[in-house]
């Protein structure tokens, strides 16, 4: 974990911000040592919508047909993937094709097509990746061809080996290549960075068309539009009615000290039962609640120990590979817990228990291993995670974790100092 010292100027809008919340926040974990590295589901690495418009379907359809334009296809939640072996080890990649071969499936795109056949099939645009070096042939390290278009296609009408023998690679000169379906969850450690990027945002948007398939205010079909990226009921005028957008559920997600910094509180979900890995405890933030509120609540639910008002929100990550399909935002925290005692949920929690950070070293080197499931030999998530990089930044803290009380004191004083500033500006402006 990074401490960061604060500023005479941060410690007063500290003390401003316990006045007005009743928060207080002994430390904070310094967000960037991950958020700009870490999260490879992260969408970033592309432009979304380029130089493609959202309103204009001709644009939509001269980007499909652009010669560099790249298609991955999805069917029931999975994903086209090619396979090789390279020096003896299976390699996965996204399988890429054309648009020749999009058009091999026989399938009808409702934003490429005339006409209003509810049946017809989904198209996403994905974006293009900038071209940065000027060379349009220069593949960047993420795996992406800039100046390239991609594009998620719903083929979840066809049979899983149909789809897989009507996309494999012909033109590959390796006889041992072979396209496959497979969950996003299986390729987290397999994958680019660029191309899991991918994966993710048409696995969430491709869930969610699935999801909206009728609308909420009338019961009538609704047909994608914006190149993927919305759906609309065509025959309502009122535009405040007839659109509905992609939506994301947000879920705190802590990693919860000890009342004495010297361990840490993870758990094991009763559906994760058989397995050896071990995570935050996480929930899903309700209506009109903090989400502070949401790790307090959560843990206690959960575990039965109880987070007193040591709650720092810390970073967040996009996880469009959510439960039942749903896209979440995970806001990742770190809390400090007043209790110790574990009475967890046995109908949601397998197990919940302490790590000292001994036990967490450990199984954070385990983590780096895709390996058989063994469960003598504990683990936490991969790097792809938040999660992982909660329980890092606390593990890696090696200074003490119990509050400052000397940077209470100053803050308290110089809480005063602006107070007083404050009343001070208040009364000369009357």
């Amino acid at each position: 974990m990074i401490l960061r010292c604060r500023t005479f100027l941060g410690l007063q809008k500290m003390s401003v911000r316990r006045r007005l919340f009743g928060q207080k926040r002994w430390y904070r974990i310094e967000a960037q040592s991950w958020s700009d590295s870490f999260s490879p589901l992260d969408r970033s690495v592309i432009d979304r919508f380029a130089d493609v418009s959202k309103t204009n379907p001709a644009s939509l359809e001269d980007a499909v047909r652009k010669p560099g334009s790249r298609f991955m296809f999805f069917n029931n939640g999975k994903v086209g993937v090619d396979k090789r072996k390279l020096n003896g080890e299976s390699v996965a990649t996204i399988a890429w094709r054309d648009w020749d071969v999009v058009k091999s499936l026989g399938l009808n795109f409702y934003e490429l097509e005339d006409g209003n056949d509810f049946q017809q099939q989904t198209i996403v645009l994905l974006g293009s990746k900038p071209n940065t070096s000027g060379d349009a042939e220069q593949e960047g390290n993420d795996g992406l061809q800039p100046s390239s278009y991609y594009f998620a296609v719903d083929a979840s009408v066809l049979e899983k080996d149909t789809l897989c023998t009507l996309i494999q690679d012909l033109e590959s000169n390796d006889d041992a290549s072979s396209v496959s379906l497979e969950s996003p969850r299986n390729l987290l450690q397999a994958l680019s960075d660029g191309d899991l990027s991918m994966v993710g945002q048409a696995v969430a948007r491709l869930n969610w068309h699935d999801q909206v398939k009728y609308s909420r205010q009338s019961g009538r079909p609704m047909v994608p539009a914006g190149a993927g990226h919305r759906r609309v009921d065509p025959a309502e005028p009122n535009k405040r009615l007839n659109t509905t957008y992609p939506r994301i559920n947000p879920v705190a997600i802590m990693l919860v000290t000890s009342p004495d910094g010297s361990k840490c509180l993870l758990g094991r979900t009763k559906r994760r039962h058989n397995s050896n890995m071990y995570s935050c405890l996480a929930g899903f933030v309700e209506q009109s609640e903090s989400v502070e509120d949401a790790v307090r609540r959560e843990t206690f639910e959960e575990s039965g120990v109880v987070v007193g008002d040591h709650v720092d929100i810390v970073g967040s990550q996009a996880w469009p590979i959510g439960a039942g399909g749903g896209c979440e935002l995970m806001i990742g925290c770190i809390a400090r817990a007043e209790t110790e005692t574990i009475n967890f949920d046995e109908e949601e929690m397998s197990d919940v228990r302490w790590f000292s950070r001994s036990e967490v070293a450990v199984m954070l080197e385990r983590s780096r291993e895709d390996s058989l499931i063994d469960m003598q030999k504990l683990k936490v998530p991969g790097s792809y995670a938040i999660a992982h990089h909660l329980i890092k930044a606390w593990a890696n803290d090696t200074s003490s974790s119990a509050p400052n009380h000397l940077l209470l004191l100053v803050s308290i004083a110089s809480g005063a100092v602006l107070g007083a500033l404050l009343s001070f500006l208040t009364n000369s402006r009357l």
